[in-house]
């Protein structure tokens, strides 16, 4: 399943991937952090950053601690949004949390404030890194 996924994932196939896991699921199988993660990332790459970050929660929740990389993607896809608040309230989860935030998060982050002109809280990222 996880490479069915990965496939997803590189191809933006959201409503796949979703679909996939929940056919894991309903066939007994737990979502890893590979699975979240790919699932995260095909939903980043599809446009649908709400999904992503839900699932990022969901994963929180029952699936285990996420992995920078889940994180990331849903950073991603709330840049490509146009939502910094969110992507932002995200790095502060890392940091809380303990996932290691990197160069990814913060490029991510402050790609979200730059899109939207909030250069004020992009040179406070720079300054964070």
């Amino acid at each position: 399943y996880n490479f069915g996924l990965e496939a997803c994932a590189r191809s933006a196939q959201a409503g796949v991937a979703i679909d996939l896991r929940e056919g894991m699921q309903s066939k007994g199988m737990k979502p890893n952090e590979y699975s979240f993660s790919s699932t995260i990332t095909a939903c980043a790459r599809s446009g649908q950053w709400e999904l992503a970050v839900e699932l990022l929660e969901e994963q929180r929740r029952c699936g285990g601690p996420p992995t920078p990389h889940s994180f990331n993607a849903a950073i991603g896809a709330c840049a490509r949004a146009r939502q910094p608040d969110r992507a932002l309230a995200l790095i502060d989860i890392m940091w809380a949390t303990g996932v290691g935030v990197n160069v990814v998060s913060y490029s991510s982050a402050i790609n979200a404030c730059a899109r939207v002109g909030d250069w004020e809280k992009a040179l406070l990222l720079v300054s964070d890194m």
